[in-house]
């Protein structure tokens, strides 16, 4: 986030900061907090907010302009099912839940939730296991099938279905990546 690496290891959150002193780096971990759990954590960012995510357990959100890392304890995060995976798309972090549906954020606030701001995969419902973000659309990979929602800015729930499906499903949640203008995935 703003050109610094963030990473989890153990249970804590860290941000490496690199210094010059003339013209030699130097590399100084910072702990940022703590983050409870053994998965793999997913991560995605605003700019201002970095959201970490363990799947099935706790979210947290740093500030790093305000310096302020928190907990998310709005209890809609958690209304619509245990949240499993985030990526950040027009101002919103759009989060799967275990429960076949992806929720969002307020606009550029990841602390901030409502348990009607929710969409499913409706084309063949099946178990949501991964997302990804190309070309400013996002996409919903379930164990079967794989749908495209945009965001159409609406005054309620701000993303849509587009028609467009892949009758292909996720084996492995963590392999969806973006190469050359499209995506792949195991």
């Amino acid at each position: 986030m703003v050109g610094k690496p963030y990473f989890v290891n153990g249970e804590s959150l860290y941000r490496l900061d690199q210094t010059l002193v003339d013209n030699v780096p130097s590399y100084a971990l910072t702990r940022i907090g703590e983050v409870a759990g053994t998965a793999r954590v997913s991560m995605a960012d605003n700019g201002t907010q970095l959201m970490v995510l363990v799947p099935g357990g706790n979210g947290y959100i740093y500030n790093h302009v305000t310096d302020v890392y928190a907990q998310i304890t709005d209890v809609d995060f958690t209304a619509n099912g245990a949240p499993q995976f985030v990526v950040f798309i027009d101002g919103y972090f759009l989060v799967t839940t275990d429960t076949k549906k992806f929720i969002v954020s307020a606009l550029n606030n990841g602390l901030s939730y409502s348990a009607l701001d929710f969409g499913t995969a409706e084309s063949d419902p099946d178990d949501i296991v991964s997302l990804i973000i190309n070309k400013n659309r996002v996409y919903i990979a379930g164990s079967e099938t794989i749908e495209e929602f945009q965001n159409v800015g609406s005054g309620g729930f701000p993303f849509q279905r587009t028609g467009m499906f892949i009758p292909k499903g996720v084996f492995a949640p963590l392999s969806m990546v973006n190469v050359g203008g499209s995506f792949m995935w195991i």
